[in-house]
């Protein structure tokens, strides 16, 4: 993980109260650390789509060519997060498939507790970067 990038993580989880191995785990899982990756409207280190998410970015006073800055894209889907945090309360499966934009995935854990492979990854991995930061 490079370095500015578990910096980053900390000052916005910290701000936002979400594990910063989380996001972590996202930035990997989005673009492996590549704060250009772009795929169709999502931009960035954790893939915002720029579409969707035009009017949180400018909240914040920054255009969608900020979203290349790894630390602009990690607050705005750090927010993101937050309000589906808000909205689904503490269950990291269901969150982390809302962020993916996978609907089914979250009526299939509500309806049977199975939980998606994007989940399972994301929450894998940051166990593992828990694990590798000594927490």
């Amino acid at each position: 993980i490079p370095i500015n990038i578990i910096e980053y993580c900390e000052i916005v989880g910290a701000e936002y109260n979400i594990c910063p191995e989380l996001l972590e785990a996202i930035c990997y899982r989005e673009s492996r650390f590549t704060a250009d990756a772009k795929n169709g409207k999502c931009i960035g280190i954790m893939q915002v789509n720029i579409a969707v998410h035009t009017d949180r970015i400018e909240k914040y006073g920054w255009t969608t060519a900020d979203m290349t800055d790894p630390y602009k894209n990690i607050t705005i889907a750090a927010d993101y997060l937050a309000e589906l945090y808000e909205q689904y309360g503490d269950e990291n499966p269901i969150v982390l498939a809302a962020y993916n934009g996978n609907t089914k995935a979250i009526n299939k854990y509500k309806e049977y507790g199975i939980m998606c492979e994007y989940a399972e990854d994301i929450l894998t991995r940051s166990a593992n970067y828990e694990r590798i930061h000594k927490k």
